[in-house]
């Protein structure tokens, strides 16, 4: 395996690149991992596999002049231009590059809609429908998140009181409050308070176990 494990330095503006990534705005991290690259006034994905070794996508859409990549702890490429919103290398249609935010754990949100990009629906994308971009907020576990009116997993919607209060437990398990929530489900007759988590699959309450919501 051969990989340049270096800092390589992408051609942003100072000042642009410094409100989305900090001090180190230009500095992108390379290496195995695949980044956006600005080389002779274009914008390409540069990748690297044992198979193929180093590549480089054109992203042929995106402005060199004004792209800036995200930071964000995601394993997703997102970079944005004056005119779209790009993911690992394509355009998100409909996507405002100006609004465009990370709230954390694979979620985005400008002033129109809320964005999961951790797994797509195929049908929809990577737009949460319903979820309210002004009051969604990431939870500290993967892949919960809440507005003021739903649980969200991933791309679902879960319409459940207290929302706000929601505490995501595992990948799986998440409890507000008032209910207990297992992926896209909530389970009716556990107990929140004395809620906790067993293993991956299992949680417990002080009356009894449940095995996958159940």
């Amino acid at each position: 395996m051969q990989c340049n494990n270096h800092l390589s330095i992408s051609l942003l503006t100072t000042k642009s690149a410094s409100s989305l990534l900090g001090p180190a705005a230009a500095m992108l991290l390379a290496g195995c991992n695949p980044h956006y690259l600005i080389k002779d006034g274009q914008v390409y994905v540069k990748a690297w596999n044992e198979s193929a070794g180093t590549s480089e996508s054109l992203v042929a859409e995106a402005d060199a002049r004004t792209f800036q990549p995200f930071q964000n702890d995601a394993n997703v490429l997102v970079g944005r231009d004056q005119y779209h919103v790009f993911i690992n290398g394509g355009v998100l249609r409909q996507a405002d590059p100006k609004t465009m935010t990370y709230l954390g754990n694979y979620f985005f949100a400008d002033k129109r809609a809320v964005y999961f990009m951790g797994f797509r629906n195929k049908s929809s994308g990577y737009e949460v429908f319903g979820a309210n971009p002004r009051t969604t907020h990431a939870a500290k576990k993967y892949p919960w998140a809440y507005d003021d009116q739903h649980a969200i997993y991933g791309q679902d919607l879960l319409k459940v009181p207290s929302s706000t209060t929601l505490v995501g437990l595992s990948d799986k398990w998440a409890k507000t409050t008032r209910n207990v929530l297992y992926k896209r489900k909530v389970v009716d007759s556990a107990d929140a308070a004395t809620f906790r988590v067993v293993d991956y699959y299992t949680g417990q309450d002080k009356y009894r176990r449940y095995h996958e919501g159940n």
